[in-house]
């Protein structure tokens, strides 16, 4: 048995002694003390797919976020690339909501004529006989005219033209003030060269953005810097909310996420002298909203906005997924660009080396024929058998030496002839990659990054 000196001497030993919780704490959720003052003192930070997702919400959920926000406008603010991406994507978004009621139409148009067709298939049938098409057709025109009436009225809310909608009105009031300060050209160069060597090691967040083009690939790393920044000059607690479900911001076990990038709580807690950060999607934001800020949140606003939020990241999965398949097919086009155009540097060097060998074998034919002329003019000259059979001799071996020169020199022109046909073929080859596909692949490559921003 353990006597009790020995646990007395066991406590004085572990007396001071570090915790798991206290070394480790990124690894713990909040406790309920810190929610307390996250919620109380915290300044409150979303990123610009949450603003952007304002103008996909119904009009009702909207508007309860929206005054869940203004309950405590006092503790908002915003970053400087935040509101640079909301105010650079947020017609696009509009566009997007308002082309949806045209391509939804189309979808239904196209059913009832898919069903006319059917109907018409049917030869003396009972229910081609019966009221069923018309009742179709008369429910269907309501549904058309409900939604042309949403659209309508979607269009109505749009005051000023598209220019102006309410959200973008609430949102500009909402944080008048309260906007952080832009980089300079040399802050963001300093970021654009950290951010290179922390994707290469993958260090969160936007290590995920490594393969869009420059700089636009550093855009979550510059959020994340100017909230480092903004914690730094005023330490203080934060609570951020995002919709980006990427691994380069949450920690994601077997398809799960269990909380934010440890590194990141680190990171910010180093940056602000303790204090601690908190993420939010921003369903489970407005619901913390209702229970702690009293705020009016119905269950149906927050089922939209979680319905808007896996909508939006099975899309956005869908298009990172092409987005990335079309990098490595721009990749592999590219790639198949700089053999043709090694391979045609290769060709242009042995034909320019074949055109010497030409001109050098067609001035040596021309010599070795000159000889063969002078030893046949000996040889009809020649006055004793002697100088007649030298005569022949010479000639004989100045026959041989223009035969092998002519040899020599169509061997060379047929085998240039036959790389200046390849080269042709490259060349047009090349040509057409680099017109076709890898215009068109990068043309592609703008459309995704611009839609993908937009999330």
């Amino acid at each position: 048995m353990i006597s009790w000196i020995s646990w007395r001497i066991l406590a004085v030993t572990f007396e001071g002694a570090s915790t798991l919780r206290k070394e480790f704490w990124e690894y713990y959720p909040p406790s309920e003390r810190e929610l307390e003052i996250l919620w109380r003192d915290g300044t409150i930070i979303l990123d610009a797919n949450v603003l952007l997702h304002l103008h996909r919400y119904g009009k009702k959920t909207r508007d309860e976020f929206v005054n869940a926000l203004t309950r405590n406008s006092e503790r908002l603010w915003i970053p400087y690339q935040v509101a640079l991406e909301y105010q650079r994507n947020r017609l696009g978004v509009v566009h997007s909501q308002l082309d949806a009621y045209s391509k939804i139409e189309g979808l239904i148009t196209e059913s009832v004529e898919n069903v006319s067709k059917g109907f018409a298939a049917l030869k003396a049938h009972p229910v081609t006989e019966g009221p069923y098409l018309a009742r179709f057709r008369r429910s269907v025109k309501a549904l058309l005219d409900g939604i042309s009436q949403q659209q309508s009225e979607h269009r109505d809310q749009l005051r000023g033209g598209i220019a102006d909608d309410e959200v973008w009105r609430a949102v500009s009031d909402l944080y008048e003030g309260r906007v952080g300060p832009a980089n300079t050209e040399e802050k963001l160069r300093r970021i654009y060269e950290e951010g290179a060597a922390r994707y290469d090691e993958k260090v969160p967040p936007g290590y995920l953005d490594a393969g869009k083009e420059e700089p636009d690939r550093y855009g979550d790393l510059v959020v994340w810097k100017q909230i480092l920044e903004s914690v730094s000059a005023d330490p203080r607690p934060v609570i951020f909310v995002t919709d980006d479900a990427k691994e380069d911001w949450w920690n994601r076990v077997h398809g799960k996420t269990t909380g934010a990038r440890v590194e990141l709580l680190r990171e910010f807690a180093e940056a602000s002298g303790g204090h601690r950060i908190h993420f939010y999607r921003p369903g489970e934001f407005l619901r913390r909203s209702g229970e702690r800020l009293d705020a009016n949140v119905s269950k149906s606003a927050i089922e939209e906005i979680r319905s808007v939020s896996k909508s939006e990241e099975d899309h956005a999965s869908l298009l990172s997924r092409e987005y990335n398949d079309l990098v490595a097919r721009l990749g592999e086009a590219r790639r198949d660009a700089e053999q043709y155009d090694h391979e045609i540097s290769y060709l242009m060097g042995q034909i320019s080396a074949l055109d010497l060998d030409v001109d050098r074998l067609t001035s040596d034919a021309r010599e070795a024929n000159a000889r063969l002329g002078s030893a046949s003019q000996l040889a009809e000259d020649a006055r004793s058998e002697t100088e007649v059979k030298a005569a022949i001799n010479m000639r004989s071996l100045a026959k041989h030496n223009l035969n092998e020169r002519q040899v020599a020199l169509s061997e060379a022109v047929d085998r240039r002839d036959r790389l200046r046909e390849r080269l042709l073929f490259l060349q047009s080859r090349r040509t057409g990659l680099a017109s076709d596909e890898i215009e068109r692949l990068q043309a592609r490559r703008r459309v995704l990054e611009q839609r993908l921003r937009r999330r």
